[in-house]
């Protein structure tokens, strides 16, 4: 049933400034982290088109942009305060899977309010994607913004850890509705063709399409021509897969890199916030030095040379990954960390999976400066061609020609 057109917004007389509505969690601002950073450059490149509007939930810490670079008239953002469940809500909620958010009946009235026929939905993430069957009664066109396929990455932790069952029956709840929302989605993107394969087998009757993650490379410019001499992590320390890496390294890397650098070993350094006090101890014994939580990570990379992500078990390491690599530092990971990345191995970045390997990489980048140089050349190339977000706007150029929401000249 689809909504009477005096209950949807009456459509502007100019067709070029229709809104598309973007659909997600939280502000897109200050743009940290990999889903923040997405949505932020995501948003910007659509707002080159069509005006945006951005539906989120409020928090009493979100802070909007001050700064006049950052300030688009053509980017609004309108808050909405998540409704409390009633008690049927929160039974419910203990039944359902963490990557999916029950329905709100103040965002749903928004969506009501913005809603005309064959407007364009942009939904980021499984997380607000029950709210597709709905807008599409309301008579929205919808793009389901995946990023990476949640069900897989929920299933991935249940094999890190086949005891925890209750990990496998959300994996298993995810893949059921995401299933069901993409197929109602009339197009569905993910950041790599890694993620889109596998979209494919999930959603065989989905036009799906990629857009990759970029970087702003401009950002670490004046940074890729000084070279620093440490080793350097970054990441959220408290997130379970970024302790078990750190462990990992810590057990296995770390005595490697010491028999074989000896007196050589450069300072090593892990920045990020929120480390237990069982991780903060283990690595002050090993003689790791972890940076403040408010640490630069402009400063921090200008003195490193090699960067590490021994990503062992959770998700990959993305954008961590391309940052470095966009500041000229040499990355060295496992396959889980670069799972999805259109990288080539020994060329841009050394990928290793078992601690020989991974120490053997960090080895030859730290005593061979030729092999170090090569690699830093050859990552800084590969963002400016590949990843940088210019790269992708001709990937959301191509899709809203697509959908008929530009016309191609």
């Amino acid at each position: 049933m689809m909504i009477p057109a005096s209950r949807q917004a009456p459509p502007p007389s100019d067709p070029s400034q229709d809104p598309i509505i973007f659909l997600t969690e939280a502000l897109p601002f200050p743009a940290v982290g990999a889903v923040k950073y997405r949505d932020y450059h995501l948003i910007a490149l659509l707002s080159q088109y069509r005006p945006v509007k951005v539906l989120y939930f409020s928090n009493p810490e979100d802070r909007h942009p001050t700064d006049p670079a950052d300030q688009n008239p053509r980017i609004t953002y309108v808050p909405v305060k998540r409704s409390r469940n009633n008690l049927v809500g929160e039974i419910r909620s203990l039944f359902r899977s963490a990557a999916l958010n029950g329905s709100c009946p103040r965002m749903t009235a928004i969506l009501r309010r913005e809603s005309a026929q064959g407007r364009i939905l942009w939904v980021s993430r499984l997380s607000m994607a029950g709210y597709i069957p709905r807008a599409r009664k309301m008579g929205y066109r919808i793009i389901l913004d995946e990023h990476h396929i949640e069900s897989h990455r929920i299933m991935d932790d249940y094999f890190d850890d086949r005891t925890q069952i209750l990990t496998l029956l959300s994996a298993l709840q995810a893949r059921f509705y995401e299933k069901a929302f993409c197929d109602e989605a009339d197009t569905i993107v993910t950041a790599s063709e890694l993620a889109a394969a596998r979209m494919r087998k999930l959603s065989p009757k989905g036009e799906v399409r990629v857009i990759p993650n970029g970087i702003e490379d401009l950002r670490f410019k004046d940074i890729t021509t000084r070279g620093g001499k440490g080793l350097l992590f970054w990441g959220v320390l408290n997130r379970p897969a970024n302790e078990a890496g750190l462990i990992w390294f810590c057990d296995e890397i770390l005595p490697r890199l010491r028999m074989r650098l000896k007196e050589k070993i450069p300072r090593i350094r892990v920045a990020g916030t929120a480390p237990r006090a069982s991780l903060r101890t283990r690595l002050e014994r090993e003689g790791i030095e972890i940076l403040p939580a408010s640490f630069d990570i402009k400063e921090a990379l200008a003195d490193t040379s090699v960067c590490f992500f021994p990503c062992v078990q959770g998700d990959a390491a993305h954008l961590r990954i391309l940052e470095a690599m966009a500041a000229g530092r040499a990355v060295v990971t496992t396959g889980r960390g670069a799972a999805g990345l259109s990288l080539t191995p020994t060329y841009d970045i050394f990928i290793a999976d078992h601690p020989d390997p991974f120490a053997g990489s960090i080895c030859k980048l730290l005593t061979d400066p030729r092999l170090l140089e090569a690699i830093s050349d050859h990552a800084r190339k590969t963002i400016d061609s590949r990843y940088d977000w210019q790269a992708s706007a001709q990937r959301v150029e191509h899709l809203l020609k697509e959908i008929g929401l530009i016309i191609s000249s």
